[in-house]
């Protein structure tokens, strides 16, 4: 009896695991899939209402996509082509009964005239007739140009150079998220100018040229976040603004960045007052920290900015918020020891400015805050950071370090605070800083072309705004990585209850120096 107990349960098991095991195949039904329409996947909620809007873009896509089905048990595939485009009637297949794994991808390639599209994800088959919506995927941006004033538009990536294509009087081109894209415009009056894209995948940067005489274009996009910039012409003949890209986000190490130097195709930036007396080494794709090199015989009272020569590092140590240093220096260390040593020694130039004669304190209400300096000839030039004013005095500094008394030259109305400065080998000077106006204010940027800086004037100088701190983080540090491209550093900040997190940005300035 206790055996034929024990069969008889082994008998129940088989039958049941049998059962199980039958119902996991396919049933041999088969069902019919109806494709109705394609969506892309959830992309980032929009930051800009659909106020005042001219135009919605539509994308375009590849005529042709390539769909694989395949079962979740019997591995077998089955295979649809569509035409994404063009959802007029459904697209049907018959499958048999089960789960499928959905697979196809349009060809890849950046830049492109149409949006590469993923399509990865699963439906079950388990009657008659299943409607089905694709959710396709894509690690695409998209950049847009509008206005009459623009004859022609070249996209460079990697040294590739692509013609782009027009569609209801709008340029366009597809790019690859991560891909720096440097996109060269060419305006009707002859001038050109490059507008940097480094795109992020879901989203969409247009910008809209207009003459004194045309009126602007706001663009949105149904599915991408869109990103409106607006650039008039000036009277010479180039956009007065123009928005850096992104390029990464300062390492916690340096989210007080103040200057920047790069020598030998390696990046180095300091943090001002609070901070340790170091200078931190940055890679320049990434902005990953890569050492730290303690300056040991100097403290950070307030570092501000870097100054190179051939042969030395110049650090600005003038901060002076509330015009009452009366230890104003900079420092000076050799470029061998900072490329090599853990450790460096600096030496030292004490100065202080030929016109001061007031120390009382005063915070934010002076003429002697200083956050900009350049090396030019053997010596270097200081821009104060007129509190009363939104102007700038010119100094001059000996690089002997002695005592010194920073020769006044002369004033420029650069109509802001300036936080930073520098000059390649050409003598092409920038200045940079941002506007006084609150929560309007903009970052901005002086050019002067072969500037001769003991004797400088804004004549023939251009600038040029840059955008919101909101979106730069408060810019305070510039510097030349090429002949004619700018990384500009920012330090974090906060905005009502937004943290702006430290950020590097890069900016080309081909037309605007160098015609």
């Amino acid at each position: 009896m206790k055996h034929s107990r024990t069969l008889y349960l082994h008998l129940l098991c088989f039958a049941i695991l049998f059962s199980c095991a039958e119902k996991e195949q396919p049933s041999g039904e088969l069902g019919k899939l109806s494709i109705t329409a394609l969506t892309l996947a959830a992309a980032p909620p929009m930051t800009n209402a659909k106020i005042n809007t001219d135009y919605t873009w539509e994308h375009e896509l590849e005529e042709s996509l390539s769909l694989q089905f395949t079962h979740s048990i019997t591995s077998e595939s089955y295979f649809l082509q569509i035409n994404p485009n063009d959802f007029g009637s459904p697209y049907e297949i018959s499958l048999p009964y089960g789960s499928y794994q959905i697979s196809g991808e349009t060809p890849v390639s950046s830049p492109s005239p149409t949006l590469p599209l993923k399509i990865d994800s699963q439906v079950q088959v388990n009657s008659s007739s299943t409607p089905l919506v694709l959710e396709g995927e894509t690690d695409f941006g998209l950049a847009t140009f509008s206005g009459s004033s623009i004859q022609d538009i070249e996209v460079l990536v990697e040294s590739e150079r692509t013609e782009v294509p027009e569609k209801d009087g709008i340029f366009y081109s597809y790019l690859q998220q991560g891909e720096l894209a440097k996109i060269e415009i060419k305006l009707v009056n002859g001038k050109i100018f490059r507008q940097l894209v480094n795109p992020e995948a879901f989203t969409q940067y247009h910008y809209d040229i207009i003459s004194s005489e045309g009126s602007s274009t706001a663009v949105i996009s149904e599915s991408f976040e869109i990103k409106n910039y607006t650039y008039p012409l000036s009277a010479t003949g180039l956009p007065s603004f123009l928005a850096p890209a992104k390029r990464f986000a300062l390492p916690e190490s340096s989210t007080e960045s103040s200057g920047l130097a790069f020598i030998q195709g390696r990046l180095f930036t300091i943090n001002d007052s609070g901070n340790s007396n170091e200078i931190l080494e940055i890679n320049p794709d990434n902005g990953e920290l890569i050492r730290k090199v303690k300056v040991q015989n100097v403290e950070n009272v307030d570092w501000e900015d870097l100054a190179q020569s051939p042969t030395h590092l110049f650090i600005g140590d003038f901060g002076n918020n509330s015009g009452n240093r009366k230890d104003l220096a900079v420092h000076k260390i050799a470029i061998s020891d900072l490329l090599n040593a853990e450790t460096v020694l600096a030496e030292t130039i004490p100065f202080n400015f030929s016109d001061q004669t007031d120390f009382t304190s005063a915070p934010n209400q002076t003429a002697f805050d200083c956050e900009s300096m350049v090396y030019r000839e053997n010596k270097l030039y200081l821009f104060t950071k007129n509190w009363l004013t939104g102007g700038s005095s010119i100094y001059m500094l000996k690089v002997q370090p002695e005592v010194q008394e920073a020769a006044l030259l002369g004033t420029l109305e650069v109509q802001g605070l300036l936080t930073g400065a520098d000059v390649d080998a050409m003598g092409n000077l920038v200045l940079l800083g941002y506007e006084q106006s609150g929560l309007q204010s903009s970052s901005l940027l002086w050019i002067i072309a072969k500037a001769d800086l003991a004797n400088l004037t804004l004549s023939g100088g251009k600038k040029l705004l840059l955008g919101s701190p909101a979106i730069l983080s408060q810019t305070e540090g510039v510097v030349f990585v090429s002949e004619k491209e700018l990384y500009i550093s920012g330090e974090k900040i906060s905005i009502g209850p937004a943290t702006v997190p430290g950020l590097v940005h890069i900016l080309d300035l081909r037309g605007y120096i160098g015609e």
